[in-house]
């Protein structure tokens, strides 16, 4: 647990939105486990799951747990990447983007920048019936990843473009977490 709060604390500075504007027809959504923010769609659904190796929080159009959802935003941190993913964070982010270039329809790909202590790549696909925009953000120092995914069907991409780009401005660690 403290390699856990470690990694959060360092993550924080990384990802948090201190900033967060919660536009018209969106609601805040506190994610369990780090008190994080995001801004929600009115109406949306709201899941959150963990296992051993990571944390991951589900927005969707439709109920997550009802089954398959077709227009969402997912956010996965694993703290410990190297152990889940047997694989250094840039690896697996490169294998990652490798295996997709393979499989999916892609309209657009990021190179690495710098955000905070960690790097980004984006790699936007088109994958049946869903267009899909990934953001893969790694540390080698601190050995982790945090993936956010966004789909929606392609016949629906172009409205939908909007939601992808205001959830991706998040806070996933909040101020609250420290006080417990």
């Amino acid at each position: 647990m403290r390699a856990l709060a470690a990694a959060l604390l360092i993550l924080a500075a990384s990802l948090c939105r201190a900033d967060l504007v919660v536009p018209p027809g969106f609601e805040l959504q506190k994610l369990d486990t780090t008190q994080g923010k995001i801004a929600k769609p009115k109406g949306w659904f709201y899941s959150h799951s963990a296992d051993k190796f990571s944390l991951r929080w589900i927005i969707a159009k439709e109920d997550p747990n009802a089954g398959p959802y077709q227009t969402g935003f997912r956010i996965q941190f694993v703290p410990d990447a190297t152990k889940a993913a047997k694989a250094s964070p840039e690896q697996f982010v490169d294998r990652f983007i490798a295996q997709k270039l393979q499989v999916a329809d892609v309209k657009r790909q990021c190179p690495a920048v710098k955000v905070g202590q960690f790097l980004r790549r984006c790699l936007e696909t088109v994958e049946g019936p869903h267009r899909i925009l990934y953001s893969l953000f790694w540390s080698q120092e601190l050995d982790a990843i945090v993936v956010t995914i966004f789909g929606a069907p392609v016949a629906e991409w172009e409205k939908a473009r909007h939601i992808a780009d205001r959830m991706n401005e998040f806070e996933l660690l909040g101020a609250d977490f420290w006080k417990k």
